[in-house]
Order: C-alpha cells, then sequence, then structure tokens
C-alpha cells in the first residue's frame, strides 16, 4: 500500500508534496493501522476512500494553480455565463419565430432578429458579471477568514 500511495502522491504538484507528502503519508499509515484492526472490510473501504480522496485531492491541487492564473480567473466566468445563455438561446428563437408570424404587420423580421440579438448579448453580460461577481464574493469572503495568507 506504500507505494500505491507513493505513486499516488506524484500526482501533486512538487511544492506541494514537499510541504505536505511526510505528514500525509504518516497519517496514512497510522489510519491503515486501525482499519485493519477494525476487520478486512473496514480495511478495504478505507483504502477505496483513501485512493479516491488522493486522486481528488490532486486535481485540485494541480487545478489552483491554474486559478491562480489571473487571465483564467477573469475569462472562466464569462465563458460559463455563455454557456448558460446558450442554455436561454433556443426559446429566444423560438420566440423570434413566433413574433414574426403573430406580429407581421406591427415589427418587421429585422426589427424582430435585432431585438433578439440585444437580449442574447444582455443575457450573456448579465450572466457572466454574475458568475463573476460570486467568484469575487468567495475570494474576498477566503480573505476575510484567512488574512494571513493574502
Amino acid at each position: 500500500m506504500k507505494r500505491s500511495f507513493a505513486a499516488l502522491m506524484k500526482l501533486y504538484p512538487p511544492g506541494y508534496r514537499a510541504l505536505f507528502a511526510d505528514e500525509m503519508a504518516a497519517v496514512f499509515e497510522e489510519a491503515c493501522r486501525d482499519h485493519r484492526a477494525q476487520g478486512q472490510l473496514a480495511y478495504i473501504l478505507y483504502l477505496l476512500t483513501e485512493f479516491a480522496g488522493l486522486i481528488k485531492g490532486a486535481v485540485l491541487a494541480r487545478s489552483l494553480g491554474v486559478w491562480q492564473n489571473r487571465a483564467v480567473r477573469l475569462t472562466i466566468p464569462f465563458v460559463a455565463g455563455t454557456l448558460i445563455s446558450v442554455a436561454f438561446l433556443p426559446p429566444l428563437l423560438a420566440a423570434r419565430r413566433f413574433l414574426t408570424v403573430a406580429n407581421s404587420h406591427l415589427n418587421s423580421q429585422d426589427d424582430t432578429l435585432k431585438l433578439l440579438v440585444l437580449a442574447t448579448a444582455s443575457i450573456i453580460v448579465i450572466a457572466g458579471c454574475s458568475v463573476a461577481f460570486v467568484l469575487n464574493l468567495r475570494s474576498i469572503a477566503r480573505r476575510i477568514e484567512h488574512p494571513s495568507k493574502t
């Protein structure tokens, strides 16, 4: 199990391993002894959950480096907002067809299309700003909770 644990620890970034690998290995070995004493099933369940947690932790530790990049932090919320907005696009297109048929004497097709493009662009901007706002609030909350880390 030590070799499997060591192999999974290689998934973590080098800086993270340098800081935490020894302590994590010690805790892992102690927990293995405790769970072995509880029986075979408890030991196997522990290993499965621990290895899954190591993989998840490695992914999070690696992605943290990506989130440190300011350009990514600013771009991803707007991409997420755009994807959210795409969910609203089919109803808007259906409304366009309905409006052009039902109100053909009030609006030209060009006017309706301009209105729908404006509405779609507004939804994209609002959704992107909303996601960015939530992410910024989370960042501010982390700074308040841990002022020494800023």
